[in-house]
């Protein structure tokens, strides 16, 4: 079995989603269109943590494995934050404290 044959089925794969909850907006508008607006960006914040990890799986003989593995550290927090400010609104209002009733 070809692995480059393999490796280019799954990024085909792996775009799909993109691709489709690019154009959902522009067929269905309203609701779907802002929910997979969320789920693309839900989507990419994944697959940058994903390729954040990649890093791990490098040899550590390298010279600057120490570099590589923070680039990958970092751009797996960067992703966990897009994941994270997606849903801030919400976040937001779970940690929201209204102002205590007074007696008169």
């Amino acid at each position: 079995m070809n692995i480059n044959k393999i490796k280019s089925t799954f990024g085909y794969v792996g775009f799909l989603p993109f691709a489709l909850f690019a154009v959902c907006p522009w067929v269905f508008g309203g609701n779907i269109g802002i929910t997979s607006i969320y789920f693309q960006l839900a989507y990419g914040s994944i697959i940058l943590s994903f390729l954040g990890g990649m890093a791990w799986g490098w040899r550590d003989d390298q010279p600057n494995q120490a570099y590589n593995l923070s680039i990958g550290i970092i751009y797996s927090l960067v992703g966990c934050l897009a994941l994270i400010l997606i849903f801030i609104d919400q976040v937001l209002s779970l940690i929201h404290i209204s102002e205590p009733t007074r007696l008169r």
